[in-house]
């Protein structure tokens, strides 16, 4: 079982990356081709961290689906930097057109391939594109994506505005912290 699904309690079914990508093709991908949307519930987990949490809203928001905050006594649970990592992912969710549930999505490669999960996502318009990485892992770790993007191709992190410039064959290297999550997208 992945560290992210012993984090993710909804999908300890899930065993590996692929499972969890193929959730997605079926649960949300299908419901936008038809028109309709996904609700998203955040995870109430009390003894999950705010990295935790953040990174569960952005892998359901990062993959189309619409992300809720339902129960006020559910937020209320949670300390003031909690919810800072919380609206972090949906302030950079609501930064590009390329992260609207009507934008497509398709799993990208990635490495370790074990705990990382990456997905490009094109506008509806097409016009804008955005690349999403989550490191799955408690760990820190060095991750490789291969977007598929032109060599040099500019991308600026949606949370911080930070650039990370597309590299030989479509590939960028991170850093990135444990349970993390980052939203790439072109200007």
């Amino acid at each position: 079982m992945t560290t992210y699904a012993k984090a993710r309690r909804d999908f300890e079914y899930l065993e590996t990356i692929a499972e969890l990508d193929d959730h997605y093709q079926t649960y949300i991908d299908a419901r936008r081709e038809d028109g309709k949307g996904v609700y998203a519930p955040m995870l109430y987990a009390p003894d999950a961290t705010g990295e935790e949490l953040a990174l569960d809203i952005a892998v359901q928001g990062g993959s189309g689906a619409l992300i809720s905050f339902d129960r006020q006594e559910q937020l209320d649970r949670y300390d003031s930097e909690v919810l800072d990592r919380l609206f972090e992912v949906t302030v950079a969710l609501a930064a590009s057109p390329a992260e609207a549930p009507s934008a497509s999505r398709e799993r990208v490669g990635s490495s370790p391939a074990d705990t990382c999960y990456a997905i490009i996502r094109h506008s509806e318009s097409g016009a804008e594109t955005a690349v999403n990485v989550y490191n799955l892992s408690g760990a820190p770790s060095s991750i490789t994506v291969q977007t598929g993007l032109d060599e040099g191709t500019a991308l600026v992190d949606l949370h911080s505005g930070t650039e990370v410039a597309v590299g030989a064959d479509g590939a960028i290297s991170l850093e990135m912290p444990g349970w993390g999550w980052l939203f790439l997208a072109t200007q």
